[in-house]
């Protein structure tokens, strides 16, 4: 299940960072370790940012438990994952140099990785992410409708699990 939380910008900060590993959340009684959360960063001033994190549900703890209010719950946050996406998007390229771009950060990408250059293929890794993202803007994809269907990868991607095992 996926879970649509609204965050203050410090706490946005420290969960983004991965040194903030919990939530404590009013307790509606849906939150199911293994459901996705997605936070959404909101400040009182401007509203939505439209900055998100998707995080994963480690843990949750039970009505009452350690003295807690029985209105509320601790989320363990799943410190593997953590994804932070936006458009870097520059109206003066069009979208086949967008997508020779991309082909061009795939094979910087797979050399890295063949020549095992850690670095250096984490760093292509993203530069691969981020022409996509490039690619996806031009055909008017923004990357908060990115980020929101990438739980549905994830179940999909453990559902083939899954059907292996």
């Amino acid at each position: 299940m996926i879970h649509e939380l609204k965050i203050t910008p410090k706490n946005y900060k420290v969960i983004r960072e991965g040194s903030k590993t919990f939530e404590l959340v009013k307790d509606n009684g849906d939150f199911n370790v293994r459901d996705i959360l997605i936070f959404q960063e909101y400040e009182d001033s401007i509203g939505y940012t439209g900055r998100k994190i998707i995080k994963e549900i480690s843990y949750v703890s039970s009505k009452g438990e350690c003295g807690l209010d029985e209105d509320f719950c601790v989320l363990g946050l799943k410190n593997t994952l953590c994804v932070e996406l936006k458009n870097i998007d520059s109206d003066e390229i069009t979208l086949m140099n967008q997508l020779r771009k991309v082909e061009k950060e795939n094979d910087e990408f797979e050399t890295a990785v063949v020549k095992n250059h850690v670095n250096r293929a984490i760093e292509e890794f993203w530069d691969k992410v981020q022409s996509s993202l490039g690619a996806l803007e031009k055909i008017g994809i923004k990357a908060d409708i990115v980020i929101q269907d990438y739980p549905k990868h994830l179940e999909k991607i453990r559902n083939e699990l899954s059907s292996k095992v």
